[in-house]
């Protein structure tokens, strides 16, 4: 609320404004108090619009900044109709003065409805700029909004909204494209006709047909029938990294992984880093039991029944070393900081080997990584997998362009825009793909005072040889296996039943048996 306040004896007076409605949302990263005019006594200007309120109580958005196709900036309210308007121009500060017209002075643009749920948070200006860069259309957008203050309950939220982007796209009001991190999403739905084929589309642009896009990308995306109903703007890798003296074999199998972890044992005590649910959580990110494309599961195979094993030669929670709420004695304390100090070393030690890792940022997405391997040789060995498929790929920032779209060369257009920024992870396009890898051999503005490499808590980060960089490009290119979905409805049912292994009440077998049950349940509920 706004409240009058009086200088003079420090008193709150008259209240001034409360919001009618849960629509009106302060921003407190960016929230202004303008000085009001005629009959609008003062106005309230966030990231989202200008909200006017009026001497008789009511309040009116004067100002959408999204449908504006303007950048959020301080303004002066003139009167009730006009604006003075401060944004940066080709030369520095620009001035403009705006005025509100009605409806029927303004000519007749056709819109195109998009909805996003997104990671993106550079999207509202990308849809502006977009706007101003033609006036034959203009793109509208729909955020599906995720408002988590605790981290843990991120995946749940994501899940959530998800399913509210599902519903939304059986209603007869579908959009006209869609933005999505899910790719299941869109390969569920584009098998049902709810997606253009985006191919036919790249047909006769000499700007971007297929020949811009990494080959592999559009392979891992193609549907089983050849035909594109989405693309993704950017990706990540995720893998497995070993010391090669370790293993040097790519894409080992369960039975590679164990024989290596058995070799190692013997002068190292490796399972003492994580409990036996952390081990399972990060083998699950990078290990698919689940197509969801034909809706079936398989955690009654081998392969899972040996990674629960496997994760059973690690600690439960209770015999980890954890500072928990009490007061630590001296000695307690002295222990808790060795055991993370050994921790943050363990790999350069030889007292862990397998090492989960994503590649993502387009800089330095690698060499960090590399660095807690010190300067040995690394073989990316990938999760285990019995198809020669262990390192994936995470599809992120998923846009396509719905059947109902009545206008797709327009789509088409904002589609092409969309995928030519500048992404925060690893680029599908071809130009942008090679400028990335190159980048890695650089380390920029990563502590690069001469030395020729980043130093972080003790380890040595170098930059990636031409020859490392070259290694990565035929690795990624290699790539066309999707990491599989975030389930978190899924991993629940897999904690739970695998909880009852790890305290011997069952045997892996009968455990996995009655996991494959209630999956296969879940997933047939979901698939399409």
């Amino acid at each position: 609320s706004v409240d009058e306040f009086d200088l003079q004896t420090g008193e709150l007076g008259e209240n001034l404004f409360n919001p009618q409605s849960e629509a009106f949302v302060f921003d407190y990263n960016y929230m202004l108090f303008l000085e009001g005019c005629g009959d609008i006594r003062f106005a309230i200007l966030n990231s989202d619009n200008i909200t006017a309120v009026k001497y008789d109580g009511s309040e009116e958005v004067i100002l959408d900044w999204t449908k504006s196709n303007l950048e959020v900036s301080s303004v002066q309210l003139l009167d009730e109709g006009t604006m003075l308007y401060s944004d940066w121009g080709e030369y520095g500060i620009e001035m403009n003065l705006l005025k509100r017209k009605r409806q029927s002075e303004l000519k007749e643009t056709p819109v195109l409805d998009l909805m996003v749920i997104s990671s993106w948070s550079d999207m509202p200006a990308l849809i502006n700029d977009f706007n101003r860069s033609q006036s034959d259309f203009r793109v509208e957008a729909e955020f599906l909004t995720i408002d988590v203050s605790d981290p843990a309950e991120y995946e749940k939220a994501m899940e959530q909204a998800e399913k509210e982007f599902q519903m939304k796209l059986l209603t007869d009001d579908a959009p006209d494209l869609v933005i999505t991190l899910d790719p299941e999403t869109i390969f569920n739905y584009g098998n049902k006709g709810a997606f253009a084929d985006l191919y036919a589309l790249m047909e006769n642009d000499a700007e971007m047909n297929k020949s811009a896009f990494l080959p592999n990308i559009l392979k891992a995306y193609e549907s089983e029938n050849g035909e594109l109903y989405g693309i993704p703007s950017q990706f990540e890798i995720d893998t497995v990294m070993v010391k090669s003296k370790f293993c040097d074999k790519e894409n080992w199998t369960m039975n590679d992984m164990i024989s290596t972890y058995d070799k190692a044992e013997s002068e190292h005590d490796i399972y003492k880093w994580y409990d036996r649910q952390q081990i399972l959580e990060l083998f699950l990110r990078g290990m698919d039991f689940v197509d969801e494309k034909k809706g079936t599961c398989s955690f009654n195979s081998d392969e899972f029944i040996e990674l629960l094993r496997f994760c059973k030669r690690f600690p439960s929670e209770q015999e980890m070393v954890h500072d928990g709420d009490k007061v630590l004695t001296p000695e307690e304390e002295a222990r808790l900081n060795e055991f993370y100090t050994n921790r943050s070393r363990r790999y350069i030690n030889d007292d862990d080997i397998a090492k989960t890792i994503t590649i993502n940022s387009p800089n330095v997405g690698m060499f960090f990584e590399k660095g807690e391997m010190t300067e040995e040789a690394v073989t990316f060995v990938g999760y285990p997998s019995n198809d020669g498929n262990g390192t994936k790929l995470t599809l992120l920032d998923n846009i396509s362009i719905t059947s109902k779209c009545e206008n797709k060369e327009a789509a088409w257009a904002f589609v092409k825009s969309f995928l030519s920024q500048k992404t925060q992870c690893i680029p599908v396009l071809e130009e942008k793909f090679e400028k990335t890898l190159d980048g890695w051999k650089e380390l920029g503005g990563f502590g690069n005072s001469g030395a020729g490499y980043y130093e972080d808590d003790g380890f040595k980060v170098y930059p990636l040889t031409q020859e490392e960089r070259d290694y990565f490009e035929s690795l990624i290119r290699s790539l066309t296996t999707l990491s599989p979905t975030k389930s978190t409805s899924l991993n629940d049912i897999i904690y739970e039943e695998a909880e009852a292994f790890f305290a011997d009440a069952k045997t892996a077998e009968e455990t996995a048996e009655i996991i494959q049950n209630r999956a296969e349940i879940l997933v047939s509920e979901q698939s399409w």
